[in-house]
């Protein structure tokens, strides 16, 4: 395996895989413990927004290849 440095691209993607991930898993509770009942569709919400960020992220980095 070479050792190279990581691109802007893959360490967005890090970071938005670990941003994601904590979203799925913490938020939900923390919103129950918020809004009771109407967690449901906050989580819907949330999902929505941050599946639209990520598709408006990759959109962007197609713009400009790797170097």
């Amino acid at each position: 395996m070479e050792n190279s440095k990581i691109t802007a691209s893959e360490a967005i993607s890090i970071v938005l895989g670990i941003f994601v991930s904590y979203t799925l898993v913490d938020l939900p509770r923390s919103m129950l413990e918020a809004t009771k009942t109407a967690t449901l569709i906050n989580i819907v919400y949330v999902g929505i927004i941050a599946l639209f960020i990520t598709f408006l992220i990759y959109k962007l980095l197609l713009k400009f290849p790797r170097k």
